[in-house]
């Protein structure tokens, strides 16, 4: 597998490190162990530096050659430039970086930060690579009417870089799956996730189709998480089918699409719905 590690900073001197050490700047213990320390495993390290007015054009085209080269990335970005980066976080495992290194060597600091935040997405890999659960992590995060989900989203979001990644993880993966269960008036042994508008979801095994993100209408934002979740790649052809309960009953309503616009479903036996949103 190929993962890439970019840094997105306005630290002249932290992207320069960085561009200098390449890999290097991995620590050992990482290195050697989890999804980055297998045999076919590949580690790409890169920097984009912020311009001073924080503006970043031009980000978009420099993760176009990561997006179709890597199976998982990890973006590491200034706490203070969050925001260029905020429309990526359901797509890339992203973790902010402290101004001032916490006092330290800049050496020192990463080992210790990169060694927490490599591990954490390593712990998510091993999970991700479990259909029991990467049928989960591939929810529609705009359409699926779950708290937990949410709780989900918002962990890959604050706790990329912090200790309790892992547990809360796990934790929250229980609490999705405890959503399992198969329809009463279904003759097929299919187990689907039941959200809060009793709509039924299975990821289906077929590969028929694949999302729309030519632009426009589509964004870059499309287009990245209609291949990543969370920093890592998957099967662009599959989707879920959303159904109702009774299979006599046509299901309908409003729904998100992938560019968080919302559109209205007719009466139907089932909605093909991409983990990006698109239908």
């Amino acid at each position: 597998m190929k993962f890439h590690i970019v840094f997105v900073t306005a630290d002249e001197y932290l992207a320069k490190y960085v561009s200098k050490k390449k890999t290097g700047i991995i620590p050992r213990d990482v290195s050697r162990h989890g999804c980055f320390g297998g045999p076919k495993s590949t580690v790409s390290v890169s920097s984009y530096l912020v311009p001073p007015n924080g503006n970043a054009p031009d980000l978009r085209t420099f993760l176009t050659p990561v997006m179709y080269t890597a199976d998982g990335i990890v973006l590491v970005c200034d706490d203070v430039l969050e925001n260029v980066v905020d429309s990526l976080k359901d797509a890339m495992f992203c973790a902010p970086i402290t101004r001032g290194y916490e006092g330290m060597t800049l050496h020192n600091y990463l080992n210790r930060f990169l060694s927490r935040v490599l591990k954490n997405f390593s712990a998510f890999a091993v999970k991700f690579a479990d259909g029991k659960y990467q049928k989960v992590l591939l929810l529609p995060l705009n359409n699926f009417s779950a708290p937990d989900l949410n709780e989900l989203r918002n962990a890959f979001s604050a706790l990329a870089g912090e200790n309790q990644f892992s547990d809360t993880l796990t934790t929250l993966l229980a609490r999705l799956r405890d959503r399992q269960r198969p329809k009463s008036s279904d003759d097929y042994p299919n187990t689907y996730l039941l959200d809060d508008r009793r709509h039924f979801y299975v990821y289906g095994p077929e590969r028929h189709a694949k999302a729309d993100t030519k632009s426009p209408p589509h964004s870059f934002r499309c287009k990245i998480n209609g291949f990543f979740r969370f920093g890592l790649r998957y099967d662009e052809a599959r989707h879920f089918n959303v159904s109702l309960e009774n299979r006599r009953e046509h299901i309908s309503g409003n729904f998100i699409d992938c560019h968080d616009a919302s559109r209205h479903v007719h009466p139907c036996s089932h909605v093909d719905l991409f983990p990006n949103g698109f239908f």
